[in-house]
């Protein structure tokens, strides 16, 4: 797992069954500056199946999660 200024994370598996307990913990620990900054939710990117990116968002209204696949 890759952080960036605590406002992105990239999310690299190589095993399936890591993903779900990877991906909860980028999301909490994003949600304390998400928290903190009061403007920003975040969102869950699958880029494919081993990578993802969870990142705050201004596309996303602050207090919501949301996922996409690209």
């Amino acid at each position: 797992m890759k952080s960036d200024a605590r406002c992105r994370i990239e999310v690299v598996v190589s095993d399936g069954r890591e993903l779900n307990g990877l991906l909860d913990k980028a999301v909490d620990t994003l949600l304390a500056t998400a928290l903190e900054r009061k403007k920003n939710g975040i969102l869950v990117t699958r880029h494919d199946g081993s990578r993802y990116t969870v990142e705050l968002s201004d596309e996303v209204p602050y207090g919501l999660t949301h996922e996409r696949s690209i």
